[in-house]
């Protein structure tokens, strides 16, 4: 059998713009195997997803827009985003990571277990990944499954626009009925998730000044 060769390539991107956010340069990793061309998240330090994106932003709850101020809450391996309007907590975000992935936890009212991977560093961002576990909302668990995909697409959001990594979750929750929820995150590299949906019920985003 002819041994594979795998050659890796690290290249420099620049962010479009010219804003604070901007102007900054990340890291991707190319992987080529046998001729072909693979796209990947290099690792946790290039891309820094629990960084806290703004600290003033917008909550969009079934249709209605609330100003909020987000809260970084750190712990060994995890961090919460504490969304909050006028000292009250409408929303906690919450994620878990280490060197090989970064995981959702907890968000939209719901508990995932186990946490649901948003990004696996070194893997194929073209293959997509999959998920079996419960969705807990209240004290209520379901059994669910989900596939996970990522693609590069740039974002125009207040603030600007930036190169970022659109990840896509696609859950089904077998309930009585199933429930098929959708659920987006777009990370910009050293600046976090700065915008995600959970279905259409809930969304954030910065707020009109940029954050």
């Amino acid at each position: 059998m002819t041994p594979v060769r795998v050659l890796v390539a690290t290249t420099v991107v620049a962010l479009l713009g010219g804003c604070g956010w901007l102007g900054r340069e990340h890291e991707q990793r190319v992987v080529v195997v046998e001729g072909k061309p693979i796209d990947a998240i290099r690792s946790e330090k290039s891309l820094s997803p629990d960084a806290l994106p703004y600290e003033r932003g917008s909550l969009i709850l079934a249709g209605t827009e609330y100003p909020i101020e987000i809260r970084q809450v750190r712990s060994p391996g995890s961090v919460e985003f504490v969304l909050e309007r006028q000292g009250e907590v409408l929303e906690i975000e919450r994620y878990v990571g280490d060197e090989s992935s970064f995981r959702l936890v907890q968000g939209g009212g719901a508990t995932y277990l186990p946490a649901i991977p948003l990004i696996f560093y070194g893997r194929d961002l073209s293959e997509p990944q999959t998920w079996n576990g419960e969705v807990k909302e209240v004290d209520v668990a379901h059994v669910a499954a989900a596939q996970i995909r990522a693609a590069r697409e740039p974002i125009n959001i207040p603030g600007g626009r930036y190169d970022a990594y659109r990840i896509d979750v696609q859950l089904r929750i077998d309930s009585e009925p199933a429930v098929d929820r959708q659920m987006k995150f777009w990370f910009v590299p050293n600046r976090g998730i700065v915008k995600r949906e959970f279905g259409s019920t809930s969304t954030r985003l910065p707020s009109g000044d940029g954050g």
